[in-house]
């Protein structure tokens, strides 16, 4: 990777210091070694003696939104080169701080809008170092005193260099909060109607220009995961040739809503769509989907690409502009195994597919309780559809009944592990589950054929 590039395995929003406004957060130099974690190829920067720190638009599955309003509208990438060419053109002028290198986390960390449970988002966030306003010289910025945001001789030095955008964009400059200490310091707003850079190439010290940041967004996926997943996620370890389970992989960046549409399923012993075509699993644009025992997420994948295409949006006009506004959103998506190649592999696939899908550890077997109360914090709405695919051989009867009761999804899918035919075609020793998932108004919807019979059973409350 470039010099220019900083790459880091974890950002986390929530590190008390953080400052969240409503189109971007700063990591002040004081806060970012605490923020970052997992630096890859860390060269000891002292962020906080250089009074250098780290600004991250809001990012959602590789989608630009506001902080205070997440579900009004959400943008791609386009703009993020823009913004670092603006500020860089502008800190040449004295009228911004200094950009230094771009920034990618592969997972960020961050709490919602107004409270609520953690989450963890493996398509990860962009964004850039920049000098601390407040400890630097003072800038060239002067303040109108009857606005307290920037004077009209620093917005018409700002409108000489090669930035262009509208009379609203203009005025969100010269808003009150905006100049720190002489520096312009936020230059973003709604997608459609921010300012832009005319010449998107590099210069200065050579940062990315805009057809770049996909080059180097796919460069930072590593392109060793299909040979992983096929090599980690065996079933059992290291015995077929084969992953256990279909997987879908994006090689190629693809520009669309929500997920990238656009990869290939890569076969495993088990399919994907069959099994669920099979046991009647279609979740719905909103809908939540939950996988206990998710190894690489092949189901979660499945049911992220099936509400993306409902949910990717039209085109509508707005202020006279053409934008695109989502027809329906992606629901709550969760995966909880307990081996960590598998988790691996999983948000691996997750971020270069730009699948926002929630991956977590926990042993359900030995304490399922663990996985209920973590999915109330997740899925405060309760979970629409809960996955339990063979897991009835590897984690015992007990801590299922106490998923499929503790969770109570309104739509539970269970498979059990490979039966013998008996007598009559019966299934031998599987007597029990099938009583206990009558008991809960379930009922058996088939076999799934793909490796060994299995059978398929559905509890819909």
């Amino acid at each position: 990777m470039p010099d220019l590039i900083l790459i880091v395995e974890v950002l986390d929003l929530t590190t008390p210091g953080v400052v969240l406004g409503r189109h971007a957060a700063w990591v002040p130099p004081e806060v970012v070694r605490h923020a970052l974690h997992g630096v890859v190829d860390d060269d000891g920067f002292d962020y906080a003696a250089a009074g250098v720190g780290v600004k991250v638009p809001h990012q959602r599955a590789g989608r630009i939104l506001k902080y205070t309003r997440p579900d009004e509208q959400d943008y791609d990438l386009s703009t993020f080169p823009h913004e670092v060419h603006i500020l860089q053109a502008l800190a040449a002028q004295r009228m911004a701080p200094p950009i230094h290198r771009i920034l990618y986390a592969r997972d960020l960390v961050s709490r919602p809008h107004g409270g609520g449970p953690l989450r963890h988002d493996p398509v990860g966030a962009w964004g850039y170092e920049m000098g601390d306003a407040a400890v630097l010289p003072k800038g060239a910025v002067g303040i109108d005193p009857a606005t307290g945001g920037a004077d009209g001789a620093s917005v018409a030095a700002m409108r000489a260099l090669p930035i262009r955008g509208s009379v609203g964009a203009w005025g969100d400059v010269a808003k009150p909060g905006n100049v720190v200490h002489g520096y312009l310091v936020d230059v973003r707003r709604s997608a459609f109607d921010m300012l832009q850079h005319v010449d998107l190439t590099p210069f200065g010290d050579g940062h990315p220009a805009g057809a770049e940041v996909w080059t180097l967004l796919t460069a930072v996926f590593d392109d060793e995961i299909e040979a992983r997943v096929r090599r980690d996620c065996q079933f059992p370890a290291g015995e077929r040739p084969e992953p256990y389970q279909d997987f879908y992989l994006v090689r190629a960046p693809a520009d669309v809503p929500a997920a990238r549409i656009g990869g290939s399923w890569m076969l495993g012993s088990r399919r994907i769509r069959e099994r669920a075509t099979a046991v009647g699993f279609d979740s719905k644009p909103g809908e939540s989907v939950v996988d206990i025992g998710c190894q690489s997420g092949g189901f979660l994948q499945w049911s992220y690409l099936q509400q993306a295409v409902v949910s990717a949006g039209v085109e509508v006009e707005v202020d006279g502009r053409s934008v695109r506004r989502e027809c329906g959103v992606i629901g709550e998506h969760v995966g909880i195994d307990i081996v960590p190649e598998y988790l691996a592999a999983a948000r691996d696939l997750a971020r270069a597919a730009r699948m926002r899908i929630d991956y977590r550890a926990v042993d359900v077997a030995a304490d399922p309780a663990v996985a209920v109360a973590l999915l109330r914090d997740l899925v405060p709405s309760g979970v629409d559809h809960l996955l339990l695919m063979s897991m009835e051989k590897h984690i015992g009867e007990r801590p299922l009944w106490a998923l499929v009761d503790g969770v109570r999804a309104r739509h539970t899918y269970i498979e059990t592990n490979a039966y013998r035919p008996g007598e009559g075609g019966a299934p031998v020793g599987k007597a029990p589950i099938e009583a206990a998932i009558s008991a809960r108004g379930g009922r058996y919807v088939g076999d799934s054929a793909d490796r060994n019979p299995r059978r398929l059973y559905r509890i819909d409350r």
